[in-house]
């Protein structure tokens, strides 16, 4: 007889406001507060500042700390979810949303996606799972599942994606997980030996209409096992947490060991991450007189956008400031391409992305759900220009908009209001 460990499948709740995820929170507070884990922060900040010395922005120790509590927060909550026995969802890669005591803590690290809602649930190769779906109102740009073999998440096992998937006429799909690669169909994943997680992400274009998706995971072969305790949670995230420095400090030098103001597009594939995706890797540095322009061709992603972040790589404020946008937030160009601008004052423009005090940082760009046969040449870059802010109309398109101070307070309400939507409850739920 199945039994269901991971929740019951409530499309009316926020995955962040589940009774799984408060609990997983909870736990991952009280285990940031043991001694272990602070001692293991410790080393764990030894070791990224061996690494860089004095290879860093002079920008970079203002945010260190912040980083390194944001870095653990996210391994701790990895050991939360990490019960193959009795798996359940636990969002991860989070901006901060409260007290770190009440279990609101921050855990961006890796170059986390601000648009996206991250969930992980511990898989083990003997089990058998299965996964229930349902689309809460408009589903998200992109959705992917996939088979992670390591806590860093960059071993990709397999993937499958929500537009190549069966879905009903209800929004309702099944996803079924075990070791049986025979009979294989598009909503089935294959575990291998190594396999940790089943990591989930919704990646949400317009904020103020698409929703992550309601999720719930049952093992269906149970051992009988206890749950995990917070003491072997403990032992797991300090061992991973110090485990994964050097993957993680490789995966933030890919970008700030770029040329500066430069970026190449290339497939996630090779380098681990979202094999279905395409994505750039750089870092920028401009003064308060300059702008950096970027100019990209979408080529019919269903998701595109550009983010910065600081010298750890976590996003910046993306709920309170506009760090990065995307297809949604963005004006495209009379020939379907879109430029951004970076800078630090506002330019009055339609695209701006505000580097957030940060002379000098990391930045990326992403595409997803790409057609079969990417418009004109594909994913690329087409060009990046600093110039002075005096001169930006000179190299703007042409009908590039302007913002007023008015529109823009305006625009900065809405994203905050439409960021918080992700916290709250739905009551209703359709195919619209």
């Amino acid at each position: 007889m199945a039994t269901s460990h991971g929740g019951s499948l409530d499309v009316t709740r926020s995955p962040w406001q589940s009774p799984e995820q408060l609990a997983a929170e909870a736990a991952a507070a009280r285990i940031l507060a043991s001694d272990a884990v602070r001692q293991a922060r410790a080393h764990v900040s030894h070791l990224w500042r061996l690494a860089y010395g004095e290879d860093a922005s002079t920008h970079a120790p203002a945010q260190f700390d912040a980083a390194m509590d944001e870095y653990c927060a996210n391994w701790v909550l990895k050991a939360t979810a990490s019960d193959a026995h009795h798996p359940r969802f636990v969002c991860n890669f989070m901006t901060p949303r409260g007290p770190v005591e009440q279990g609101l803590m921050g855990a961006r690290a890796g170059g986390d996606n601000p648009d996206n809602v991250y969930r992980l649930a511990g898989i083990a190769h003997d089990g058998r799972y299965r996964v229930q779906g349902q689309l809460r109102g408009q589903a998200p740009s992109n959705v992917s599942f996939t088979l992670v073999g390591n806590y860093g998440t960059s071993v990709t096992l397999q993937t499958i994606e929500l537009h190549n998937m069966q879905v009903d006429e209800q929004g309702r799909f099944t996803i079924d997980i075990d070791d049986q690669a025979s009979g294989a169909h598009s909503n089935h994943l294959c575990t291998v030996p190594n396999v940790k997680f089943l990591f989930v992400r919704d990646s949400l274009n317009d904020w103020s209409l698409e929703h992550p998706l309601a999720l719930s995971i049952e093992r269906l072969n149970p051992t009988g096992d206890a749950p995990i305790d917070e003491a072997e949670m403990t032992r797991r995230a300090v061992f991973r947490m110090v485990e994964d420095v050097p993957l993680y400090y490789w995966f933030t030098r890919l970008f700030s060991g770029k040329p500066v103001n430069f970026m190449q597009v290339q497939a996630s594939a090779g380098i681990g991450g979202l094999v279905t995706q395409a994505g750039t890797q750089g870092h920028f540095r401009i003064g308060d007189d300059e702008a950096l322009l970027i100019r990209v061709d979408p080529a019919g992603a269903r998701y595109c956008s550009l983010w910065i972040y600081d010298w750890w790589f976590r996003s910046v404020d993306a709920d309170k400031r506009f760090t990065g946008r995307n297809l949604a937030s963005s004006d495209a160009d009379a020939d379907g391409r879109i430029t951004w601008v970076l800078s630090a004052r506002d330019p009055g423009v339609v695209n701006w992305i505000d580097i957030s005090g940060l002379p000098e940082g990391l930045m990326g760009c992403r595409w997803q759900n790409l057609p079969g046969t990417p418009l004109r040449q594909g994913p690329l870059i087409e060009q990046i220009n600093r110039v002075m802010l005096s001169d930006l109309s000179l190299h703007l398109p042409a009908g590039h908009r302007r913002v007023s101070a008015t529109e823009r307070g305006a625009e900065l309400q809405a994203r905050a209001r439409d960021f918080q939507r992700r916290l709250q409850p739905i009551d209703r739920v359709s195919l619209d």
